[in-house]
């Protein structure tokens, strides 16, 4: 199914996709600046889904990569499971999806933006069964040429952080045994803002 929507709609929208994903979330979005609801959101995901693996990818600024994702609300990213944030310069492309929904829109993950700004959405549902998919072949289409655009995105990135658990399911997958623990931050590097040249003249 393909869904149009619009103002308060595409909000509540990403809402319901981090409330319902079990596999992965996805978030591109040249600016970011999270809302308390969509932090409180991303909280209790990943303290109830800890196995959720969550990409984070923003851009813009690359003089000053802060005005495109605040301190502050990176320090906050940093704290939930199983995540990767990275950067693309030239990005200008809004998706948010997951393992069942994927929203291609105007609008950045930016609390500004959700609240004043006049935003569009087109959402495309995963068909849920075998027949479903056969009666909506272009909808696959269009869900497979999306998911293939986000990965060229995710590959074009520059990681920024990544933090993660590698679990090994047990017979039948009753249970799982953590295997590995990995932890990346590039940020200081990142981030440093560029050190200004001052010009003398005589």
């Amino acid at each position: 199914m393909i869904k149009f929507l619009d103002g308060d709609a595409i909000s509540a929208k990403i809402i319901q996709t981090i409330r319902e994903t079990n596999v992965y979330l996805t978030l591109v979005s040249p600016y970011i600046k999270l809302t308390n609801k969509i932090k409180s959101e991303l909280t209790y995901l990943t303290k109830n889904k800890p196995e959720i693996e969550i990409e984070v990818v923003f851009g813009k600024n690359d003089n000053n990569p802060n005005k495109s994702l605040s301190n502050e609300d990176f320090e906050f990213l940093k704290t939930l499971q199983n995540i990767r944030i990275s950067y693309v310069k030239e990005l200008h492309a809004k998706i948010y999806c997951s393992e069942d929904r994927l929203m291609l829109t105007s609008l950045n993950l930016h609390e500004f933006s959700q609240a004043y700004n006049f935003e569009a959405a087109f959402v495309i549902e995963k068909p849920s069964s075998i027949l479903g998919a056969l009666n909506n072949s272009k909808i696959e289409l269009a869900w497979d040429e999306a998911l293939e655009f986000v990965d060229k995105v995710i590959e074009s990135s520059i990681p920024v952080y990544h933090k993660g658990k590698v679990y090994e399911s047990s017979w039948l997958g009753f249970s799982s045994k953590l295997v590995e623990e990995y932890d990346e931050d590039n940020s200081e590097t990142f981030f440093k803002k560029p050190i200004a040249v001052r010009v003398l003249y005589t």
